[in-house]
């Protein structure tokens, strides 16, 4: 289970940077704005995820 969590955050991660790069590089209107905001907020939450998930695993 926990393989295909962390395979899982591994992809969000990576695409919440990839759009997080794209919105950062263009103009945007204040809804957009707000939507990079919350991308942000994800993408922090996916990692705190992923780490606490490491370190579970190197503890074990």
């Amino acid at each position: 289970m926990i393989n295909k969590r962390e395979a899982f955050l591994e992809k969000q991660i990576n695409l919440y940077n990839k759009l997080i790069d794209e919105l950062e590089n263009s103009r945007l209107n204040r809804e957009q704005k707000q939507d990079l905001q919350n991308l942000k907020v994800l993408h922090e939450q996916y990692i705190q995820e992923q780490k606490v998930l490491l370190d579970s695993q190197i503890t074990v």
